[in-house]
């Protein structure tokens, strides 16, 4: 004989819902935050894309790259440093600017901390660190 509850499948949907949903709400959660930070290192690099094309505004033959430099960090980036959306620039700790004056090339390198918040701490918990960004670009005058 067999019991009346052993045939009846009423609930079985919901506990299969109840098991799957926190799934499915976690992946969306982690796709949301990978996507924040992989914006935030595009915004990063673009940064260092434009401060070096905009090196070219104060580039003269024979220029000091103290001069250029200088100019590159207190002309141009506090502008271009706030242009990102998911960029905040007090959040940017280090801007390093090289001219090699026998190869006519400019490279800049910036520093962004990211800032705490739910995507890295999500990040952390599957052992991705990307605490801060580094991104540098080059270009020949």
């Amino acid at each position: 004989m067999t019991s009346p509850f052993a045939a009846k499948t009423d609930g079985a949907v919901t506990a299969e819902f109840v098991i799957i949903l926190p799934v499915f709400i976690m992946l969306f959660v982690m796709m949301v935050a990978i996507s924040v930070i992989l914006a935030t290192a595009s915004e990063v690099q673009q940064v260092s894309f434009d401060l070096t094309r905009g090196s070219l505004r104060y580039y003269e033959p024979g220029i000091d790259p103290a001069t250029l430099c200088s100019d590159v960090k207190t002309r141009l980036a506090p502008s271009v440093m706030q242009s990102g959306i998911f960029l905040e620039e007090s959040q940017f700790t280090n801007l390093r600017c090289a001219m090699d004056p026998s190869a006519d090339k400019v490279t800049v390198s910036v520093t962004y901390k990211m800032p705490d918040n739910p995507a890295m701490w999500l990040a952390g918990m599957v052992g991705i660190d990307v605490s801060s960004l580094t991104r540098s670009s080059t270009m020949w005058m």
